[in-house]
């Protein structure tokens, strides 16, 4: 099973994603693997450059959080539940850092899919 930056909707008091992605694994032997980005983290001309441009629509602002706050934040709200249920035993947390450059209007496309940007 995979989930890409989606697991913590699922995420329930109870466990029941948790439950029931051990209960598909279990008999198979497979692994759960869930993958997160981590916000840029870009200068403050980079970062202005983007606020500006969308000015019009909705206000942009990048994370206040370190790239370390924020693995800090995944680990509490997803790996802790996860373990808590003491279904998966074992964890493997991986960090593959990338620099990716695109152009203004792919980057303002993928902007405008983050859920706070949704109306």
């Amino acid at each position: 099973i995979v989930a890409a930056t989606s697991f913590h909707w699922a995420m329930d008091r109870q466990g029941r994603i948790v439950k029931q992605c051990h209960e598909l694994l279990q008999s198979n032997g497979q692994k759960l693997v869930l993958l997160w980005n981590i916000p840029p983290e870009p200068n403050q001309d980079v970062s202005d450059a983007v606020a500006n441009a969308l000015a019009k629509d909705t206000p942009f602002f990048f994370s206040s959080k370190s790239r370390e706050q924020h693995k800090l934040g995944i680990r509490e709200t997803i790996l802790a539940p996860v373990s808590a249920t003491g279904l998966f035993t074992e964890f493997s947390t991986l960090d593959f850092p990338t620099e990716t450059t695109v152009p203004i209007s792919d980057f303002l496309s993928m902007v405008r899919t983050f859920s706070h940007y949704i109306r």
